[in-house]
């Protein structure tokens, strides 16, 4: 580490995050915040596996490092793959220890996500516990996939380029070319949050560094050369293994036509914007919405209006890149504006309190705090996160797997609907299912057809077969 880093470290950041836990009750309450936001996660970590993470471990993951690093399919986050490497390398191969890496990053996001408000100027307590509750983020903080680690650096990256737009330091930009850095190699998707974030530091810089513009704009330019060769020198092994074209122009980044694009716009907002408020209680989203109008109002009051100026840069960074790629991607892709608004919501709940006595103000607190805390509740109660289609599921997969392993020969077929069929692979494997093909066997009887309710028999196969065995919803043929 050099002198440059070591001394924006020891100036600038620790002494933010001493700040941010000064006040003992806060962080009590962000303790008791934090261990809620656990349980719910704990909880959910042991549901059945999906069909992206089963995809991911068995095409990236159990094998070597080889192919932790090899980028098959975008299914493979490869900073997160890297770290469920090491979990399973640990723990062993099962689905809770192959979450532990999307488990952790969810909770410390709980964290940053109250040290960012506080940064704005909010308590940051509200903020935290719509972050610990809020039914999307715990889905991602239970499911294998890198969403929680993006949501974890982006968070962090808020933090370093407010210091370092402020204070332009050599130290501060190596910190903030690292973070992104590692946020690209995480998850490609991280340049929709990046270049909002990219925007956002230039105009605090030119609003609120004391320094001179033309030094302001090589600081700049210097960060983005180092995100740049950072970028590059990091994905060296990843281009070398499976190509540039597979990370840049695979099938799920490639442009469509710009007709099909547009109509396509709608849809993809009201569906991103009905998975990240399903489950949450009308009554608890409606004083979201209200907290919300408020944040706008105290934070126009401010001098340096920064928290707004932040979400409209990144709507404008991530815009640009949405229409110029001009692909839609999936909803989950936006997951870092969720606590965004969970910042901007607490900024309104502060300066609502602000006009009260502390005595009603802390009541006031307790009583929003434990509202965002029933959400947890409604959703052990109603089982529902495992009942997300969120990344693809087949709940019965365990389930038929052992049944399959039971009787199985080595060489015999086994045959199953696309996705659903990663989840078997996995399970399969798993349970050390004797080696069988994918695919039916010659012989007539040696072929095992699963077929979860949602399809039929007659998808998989033109053979005449007998339904074999029937495990809550799924049929096994033969």
């Amino acid at each position: 580490m050099n002198k440059n880093m070591t001394q924006f470290l020891k100036l600038e950041l620790f002494p933010f995050f001493k700040d941010c836990f000064k006040s003992q009750s806060d962080r009590n309450w962000l303790i008791a915040i934090v261990l809620v936001g656990a349980f719910i996660r704990l909880y959910f970590m042991d549901q059945p596996m999906r069909v992206d993470e089963s995809w991911t471990f068995m095409a990236s993951v159990k094998d070597g490092w080889k192919s932790v690093l090899t980028y098959a399919t975008p299914n493979n986050h490869v900073l997160h793959s890297i770290f469920v490497k090491l979990s399973t390398s640990i723990f062993g191969a099962d689905p809770w220890a192959i979450r532990v890496p999307a488990f952790m990053f969810g909770v410390v996001s709980i964290v940053l996500v109250f040290c960012v408000t506080r940064h704005f100027g909010g308590r940051g307590l509200f903020a935290a516990a719509v972050v610990a509750t809020n039914p999307y983020m715990i889905l991602f903080s239970t499911n294998a996939r890198g969403y929680s680690l993006l949501v974890c650096v982006f968070l962090a990256l808020v933090i370093l380029g407010s210091l370092y737009s402020r204070s332009p330091s050599k130290g501060a930009g190596t910190a903030v070319a690292i973070l992104s850095a590692l946020g690209i190699f995480a998850i490609p998707t991280m340049v929709f949050p990046l270049f909002g974030l990219l925007l956002w530091i230039a105009y605090v810089g030119f609003r609120s560094a004391d320094v001179r513009r033309i030094d302001l704009i090589q600081s700049n330019l210097l960060c983005g050369l180092k995100i740049a060769f950072l970028t590059t020198l990091i994905y060296a092994p990843v281009v070398y293994l499976s190509g540039l074209k597979a990370i840049i122009a695979n099938d799920w980044v490639i442009p469509q036509v710009y007709g099909v694009f547009l109509k396509g716009i709608r849809w993809h907002f009201e569906d991103t914007l009905f998975h990240f408020i399903r489950d949450v209680p009308l009554f608890f989203l409606l004083i979201c919405i209200v907290a919300v109008l408020r944040g706008f109002y105290a934070s126009k009051k401010e001098k340096g209006n920064w928290l707004i100026s932040l979400l409209c840069a990144l709507v404008l960074g991530g815009g640009i890149v949405f229409f110029a790629q001009h692909s839609i991607p999936f909803e989950r892709t936006w997951i870092y504006f969720i606590p965004i608004f969970a910042v901007l919501t607490d900024k309104g709940v502060t300066d609502i309190l602000e006009s009260y006595s502390k005595q009603v103000a802390n009541v006031i607190a307790v009583v929003l705090c434990l509202s965002a805390l029933t959400i947890p509740f409604r959703l052990v109660l109603n089982d529902s996160i495992s009942k997300y289609n969120d990344t693809g599921i087949f709940g019965d997969s365990a389930e038929v797997a052992k049944a399959l392993v039971t009787t199985m020969k080595s060489g015999d077929g086994m045959v199953a609907t696309d996705p659903e069929n990663f989840t078997l692979f996995f399970y399969l494997w798993y349970f050390n299912a004797p080696s069988y093909s994918y695919g039916e066997h010659e012989e007539v009887g040696r072929t095992y057809y699963v077929v979860p309710p949602s399809r039929s028999i007659d998808q998989l196969t033109k053979r005449q077969v007998k339904e074999w065995k029937t495990i809550n919803e799924t049929k096994i043929y033969r």
